[in-house]
Order: C-alpha cells, then structure tokens, then sequence
C-alpha cells in the first residue's frame, strides 16, 4: 500500500476529537440560546397570559393581561374575537370568591357527609 492511502490512528483520532468538538459546541450553543429565552423577565412582556380554559378541540377562552387591562378572548382555529374588557380598576377575578363556586363548595360538602374544611 502507498501513504497516500494509509491512515494513522493518530489522525483517525484527530478528526472524530474535532467531530466530537463541533457536535458538543452546537449542543452547547442551543442549550445557552434556550435558557437566555427564560431570562427576558417581565419587563419584556407586554402580553401576558393570565389563564387558559379549553372549551372543546379547538376552542378554548384566554384571559391576557395588555398593560392595565384584561380581555377575554374567544379563541378559535380560525379567529380569536374579545368577549370581554376589563380595566384595572375592576376588581380581581377569582374563581373562589365566586357565588357559583360557593354553591359547589357547600353542594360538595353536603355529598360528601358535611366534612370539616
């Protein structure tokens, strides 16, 4: 055989050391790009998405929060329409401090043998 067609181990080693180098650093790349994605904070969101509730496959009605204001969307596969706007001086919405979720609460209660909180 001729040198021109025999390989040393030591440059078999060599270029798998580099491939292996080159696949490490893009692995390295992609995991420090993922986690400066989470460092923004809130000072970059203008939107924020306060709740989420799915009403079938592709609907589903979304709470966001733009500034001092809340709206709740109606979101479709094909469109997203506001149902309700809400400023910041309205109160808080909270799904405990609802009529409908005490009536549940008490009715659950009742079931269940009126059981101590």
């Amino acid at each position: 055989m001729d040198e021109a067609t025999l390989i040393s181990a030591g440059s078999v080693t060599e270029v798998v050391m580099s491939l292996l180098l080159i696949v490490a650093s893009v692995v390295a790349i992609g995991w420090l790009f993922s986690r400066m994605q989470g460092m923004r904070g809130p000072r970059g969101q203008i939107v924020k998405m306060v709740a989420s509730q799915p009403l079938g496959s592709k609907e589903r009605l979304v709470l966001v929060t733009i500034a001092d204001k809340r709206l709740l969307l109606g979101v479709t596969a094909t469109q997203i329409q506001t149902l309700l706007v809400l400023d910041g001086s309205d109160t808080e919405l909270s799904s405990e401090e609802t009529p409908a979720a005490d009536s549940f609460r008490a009715r659950l209660r009742q079931a269940l043998g009126g059981m101590p909180q």
